[in-house]
């Protein structure tokens, strides 16, 4: 368990670096299973356009299987575009 949180923290660090380093969204290449958590870092380190792009991310991904925990996730960050 603990293994998969460092490496689930890496993933995300090394996303929110990339990131910040080519200064936009055009070469990540985000994991669905990582969009909310990374969504999640993006709006803590307040990155907008890492935001942006991640609601847009989660927006095609809706369906009826997930429609509740990505509500649910929208909610406790407070993305209003998503709920």
């Amino acid at each position: 368990m603990f293994l998969h949180l460092v490496m689930q923290v890496s993933v995300l660090l090394q996303l929110v670096m990339q990131y910040l380093y080519n200064g936009g969204c055009e070469t990540l290449q985000v994991e669905q299973s990582d969009v909310l958590e990374l969504m999640a870092a993006a709006n803590f380190f307040q990155l907008n356009g890492l935001l942006r792009y991640c609601e847009a991310q989660c927006s095609s991904m809706v369906d009826l299987d997930n429609i509740v925990s990505m509500y649910i996730h929208a909610k406790v960050i407070e993305v209003g575009s998503l709920y």
